[in-house]
């Protein structure tokens, strides 16, 4: 699917405090609720290309843009009240692997604030570098990791064929695959 070019500038970021994701939601782990809305949207657990992830924001009424930021931003989206469409930017300098899962990445940020939160009005930075890691960037970042590489599918991938194997099936980095094995070694 073709996307549009944009120019923009950054907007606030809220965040709440900051916990290692063993939150609990309605007696729900963040990270099984992340897992499991990231399933909803992709319940084949199939690799998922940039068309897949643009045409699953177009399904929840996500506009998408690529185009330039500032150097140190991935992504945003922004999101003006429940009448406004939520807008995604993604930054044309970064690869394509990264912008894959910025994308998802901020598909997570919009299911974590509508579906889980019930919130309307709300944008989100996401900075190349480190800081901030609350909450919300948690969601985001389990339920793009769980969108981009399905549990089952993924777990076997690496087993049988190793970490680059797996990082050229599903389309994402080598360093995305290991965050992924650590992440659902330490939480299962």
């Amino acid at each position: 699917m073709a996307t549009g070019r944009l120019s923009a500038k950054i907007v606030g970021r809220k965040s709440l405090h900051k916990d290692g994701g063993e939150q609990r939601m309605s007696g729900e782990l963040l990270y099984h609720r992340a897992r499991r809305e990231a399933a909803s949207l992709n319940p084949a657990g199939q690799p998922l290309g940039w068309d897949s992830l643009v045409a699953i924001a177009h399904s929840l009424d996500i506009r998408v843009d690529v185009g330039p930021l500032q150097h140190d931003v991935s992504g945003m989206i922004i999101m003006r009240g429940e009448e406004s469409s939520p807008r995604i930017l993604i930054n044309e300098q970064d690869s394509p692997m990264r912008r894959k899962f910025t994308l998802a990445h901020e598909i997570g940020h919009f299911i974590d604030r509508t579906s889980v939160a019930g919130d309307f009005e709300f944008s989100f930075v996401d900075y190349r570098k480190p800081g901030d890691y609350d909450l919300h960037e948690f969601f985001a970042d389990e339920f793009a990791g769980a969108l981009l590489m399905p549990p089952g599918r993924f777990a076997e991938c690496y087993q049988s064929d190793g970490p680059i194997s797996t990082a050229r099936m599903f389309g994402v980095s080598v360093p995305a695959v290991h965050k992924r094995h650590e992440r659902l070694i330490k939480q299962d």
